[in-house]
């Protein structure tokens, strides 16, 4: 059976002779071609510019037996897939009765239950580890999976495949406040 792969662009553009790239790190393969936001910024509109492609061999995760989430960390601005381990439902029922992410604010991936994985995220479901150059170890989470945002009690949640936001115990948003 052949490895499956999947094809990259990252957008560039000439500066001075130089060939330029938005970061020239992993996050600038997306899986669409897409140029940047304000690239004309460091060059004229005039300026060659185009795509380079490439081929990178990719892994299907399968979220059929546990869920399994793309989870934003506000705090370090880091981009984590984080293997649960927990069925949706015990999922569910774990972030719903959690009385606070305080514990988990500097860094999940040593305090929450199941497996992380610092992630760059290239769009429609495509992430690879979080490195510096080429992207490197490429997967794909297949629908359904889950997306999550943590930061502190007052923005922290996840949000089921079927687009449900799920609120921890200890969520203090001002629309669930008592009026005083």
């Amino acid at each position: 059976m052949k490895p499956q792969t999947i094809t990259l662009h990252r957008f560039w553009w000439m500066n001075g002779g130089t060939r330029r790239y938005a970061f020239d790190a992993a996050c600038d393969w997306a899986a669409e071609q897409v140029e940047p936001h304000g690239w004309q910024e460091n060059a004229s509109t005039e300026a060659p510019h185009g795509f380079d492609s490439a081929d990178f061999p990719l892994s299907v995760v399968s979220t059929k037996d546990q869920a399994v989430l793309f989870l934003v960390e506000e705090y370090g601005y880091r981009h984590w897939v984080w293997w649960t381990g927990m069925s949706a439902k015990d999922l569910t029922s774990f972030w719903s009765t959690l009385p606070s992410v305080a514990p988990h604010f500097i860094d999940p991936s040593k305090t929450l239950p199941g497996e992380f994985r610092e992630v760059t995220r290239h769009g429609n479901g495509i992430y690879s580890d979080a490195s510096n150059g080429k992207p490197t170890n490429v997967i794909q989470l297949k629908e359904p999976f889950w997306k999550g945002h943590l930061h502190m009690d007052e923005d922290s949640y996840l949000v089921s495949p079927d687009g449900e936001r799920l609120l921890h115990q200890g969520a203090h948003h001002p629309s669930t406040s008592p009026s005083e």
